[in-house]
């Protein structure tokens, strides 16, 4: 950092100064091919996402959709409340619309694996509203209040939104990133090799 103002508490190192730009490239971006069917987890059901090509996926309030893992082509992703998104082996999910989870839910590795956040990756294509403008809504990736994130995600084109009090590892990269009140970020990266890119949680 060159000029820090904080409310928060840091606990990592501190550095200065700060040579800029802080990037000479970005890394890949994975566009999504998305097919046609689409598929909807009912309240309180459970569904297992093979690899491959979909629609609109949709899980409604208390579903579990499981990822076996691999690539996943989708066109528009929307969640409920209390979601469960279990991974269980390394998983690419390209997108390429818009991504949306509700309150209280979790994304990441079921708790049978040895996977961390750094085997699953979002990629998401879509923009904000309709016009791409900062201020549209929806916005192009939405994490819902309190949730529980582990995975990392890639939004160039629109705004990544991480609500109040989630708990996120990963990294998250975004044309615009807006982090909420008592969310708690950590690094674990997909996306770049080096765990110098602490600040990239913040693009």
């Amino acid at each position: 950092y060159n000029e820090l103002t904080n409310n928060g508490t840091i606990t990592g190192e501190l550095y200065t100064p700060l040579e800029l730009p802080l990037l000479t490239t970005l890394p890949e971006f994975k566009t999504s091919t998305p097919g046609t069917e689409d598929i909807v987890v009912p309240q309180n059901g459970e569904y297992t996402l093979t690899p491959g090509a979909y629609g609109d996926i949709q899980v409604k309030k208390n579903g579990k959709l499981i990822f076996t893992g691999g690539q996943y082509n989708i066109y528009k992703f929307n969640g409920g409340d209390n979601n469960q998104l279990f991974f269980q082996s390394t998983s690419e999910v390209k997108i390429a619309d818009k991504f949306d989870t509700g309150q209280g839910s979790y994304i990441g590795p079921e708790d049978t694996t040895t996977l961390s956040a750094s085997d699953i990756v979002f990629y998401i294509e879509g923009i904000n509203g309709n016009n791409g403008n900062l201020g549209a809504t929806p916005k192009a990736a939405k994490v819902g209040l309190n949730n529980t994130v582990f995975a990392n995600f890639y939004v160039p084109n629109g705004t990544l939104w991480l609500r109040e009090n989630c708990e996120v590892e990963g990294v998250f990269i975004g044309k615009d990133v807006i982090v909420g009140l008592s969310v708690q970020v950590k690094l674990n990266s997909a996306l770049y090799s080096s765990t110098n890119f602490s600040i990239f949680s913040f693009l």
